[in-house]
């Protein structure tokens, strides 16, 4: 299966590079980079042109500032069958596309993975207390299973796949977007699950 790894991001440099490098060295290579740039001037040239050569990257230059607006347009250049929203400031675990992809072909029930999200200098677990076992996702857990960076969903139907424009960083409420894009899906009918095999760094 193909991933879309779809990226907003503002005011951001070495950290998009260290994000780069680690998509450079999985080991599953089926996937596009949506870089949904929202920088007043073109900065992110210089980095991104090097890893243009090692794997396929959109560059997506917009005007108005939001997160979840960013977001949004980058859903509408996908073309993967899984998408997920690193942010422009984490690492992927070595081996997590692999395992993501293998764990949807043989878990078809299953729509969409979330899992750790673990602070580079402390090695703490950040922003939520995480659940030490795997478990299914539900309106009453999402706090402890949910965070964007995480989330990895099966592309059933791309409409279903949506942030509400007034949550996020750049809006009104500046938090709250992927929690209630998780409660749209579960009310959809979507199966998540939060799994404690990986872990996504935060820098």
């Amino acid at each position: 299966m193909r991933f879309s790894l779809i990226m907003a991001t503002l005011g951001r440099f070495d950290e998009i590079r260290i994000f780069l490098d680690s998509i450079d060295l999985q080991n599953y290579t089926d996937f596009e980079l949506i870089i949904v740039d929202q920088n007043e001037e073109n900065i992110l040239g210089d980095i991104i042109l090097p890893y243009k050569k090692k794997f396929y990257i959109n560059h997506i230059r917009i005007k108005e500032k939001g997160l979840s607006l960013a977001r949004n347009v980058g859903i509408k250049y996908a073309k993967g069958d899984i998408i997920a929203f690193p942010d422009d400031d984490c690492i992927y675990s070595l081996g997590i596309l692999d395992f993501v992809n293998k764990f949807f072909i043989e878990n078809k029930n299953v729509d969409f993975l979330t899992f750790r999200l673990r602070d580079k200098e402390t090695g703490d677990d950040a922003n939520l207390r995480w659940y030490n076992r795997d478990v299914e996702i539900t309106s009453k857990n999402i706090f402890r299973t949910v965070i964007s960076p995480s989330i990895f969903i099966r592309v059933k139907n791309i409409n279903d796949v949506f942030f509400d424009e007034n949550l996020g960083v750049g809006r009104r409420y500046g938090s709250g977007e992927e929690s209630d894009m998780v409660l749209e899906l579960l009310y959809r009918g979507y199966k998540g699950m939060f799994l404690n095999n990986f872990i996504i760094i935060n820098h």
